[in-house]
């Protein structure tokens, strides 16, 4: 079988940013969406902002890769008009395809129709040929991971990779070939929640697991999106 390479191969992306961990939304009081928090960037003459978003620094991450081709933001209800917006500064901003859709779902984590909604649109991807990224919307990292990530799947052409790192533990970025027998597995699964897909899929197909080689942030939780201020403040981010 022919694998997918990415010389010769579209790239889509879908960033789940729909949730709200309750430690941030405490911290915030349910006024602006994890993904939309700031991140300073450092001062420069030449620099009229002072400030981008938690997914304004992960769209200008991807729009670095030049086998990326659209990004679709998969976000809730509560979001999704904020976050199309967003998505629309984006793409003029990074000059790359950013659109919003909705899962129908209030932010809570994966209901049966949200799950749904992520399956079908996965499927929709793979069935026009193209290789996928998943991302978590909540975690940050910078152009080399991104490179990195790429560079191994590229060399090895995997069914599915996962990135990994020591902190945190759960990175949420997979990488799911063009190849991948999607509806056939997805149907043979039958899954109730995301856990029980990952751990169908992780069953029956062989995986990756690439460690990511750049600094990692959970910008959902409170600690992980000070330090990446900071950083974003010392110019490590940018």
């Amino acid at each position: 079988m022919k694998r997918w390479s990415e010389e010769h191969g579209r790239t889509s992306v879908i960033v789940l940013c729909g949730g709200m961990g309750k430690r941030m939304q405490q911290e915030t009081r349910g006024r602006i969406s994890k993904v939309e928090l700031p991140i300073p960037l450092p001062r420069s003459p030449d620099r009229s902002q002072a400030s981008e978003s938690v997914l304004g620094m992960l769209v200008r991450t991807l729009a670095g890769s030049l086998s990326v081709q659209e990004i679709l933001l998969l976000t809730s209800t509560n979001w999704v008009s904020a976050h199309s917006e967003l998505a629309a500064e984006l793409a003029r901003r990074y000059k790359i395809d950013v659109r919003c859709k909705c899962d129908n779902s209030s932010g809570d984590e994966f209901p049966p129709h949200a799950l749904a909604a992520l399956t079908e649109e996965i499927g929709q991807q793979i069935d026009l040929g193209r290789a996928l990224i998943l991302l978590n919307g909540d975690i940050l990292f910078g152009i080399q991971g991104l490179h990195s990530f790429m560079t191994s799947v590229r060399d090895s052409l995997p069914l599915i990779a996962t990135g990994v790192a020591d902190v945190p533990q759960y990175l949420g970025i997979y990488f799911l070939s063009p190849d991948l027998d999607w509806r056939r597995l997805t149907r043979e699964i039958a899954a109730k929640n995301i856990i029980e897909l990952i751990s169908g899929l992780w069953e029956r197909v062989p995986v990756l697991s690439v460690k990511i080689d750049s600094p990692i942030y959970d910008c959902g939780s409170v600690e992980g999106y000070r330090l990446a201020c900071e950083d974003g403040r010392a110019g490590k981010l940018w």
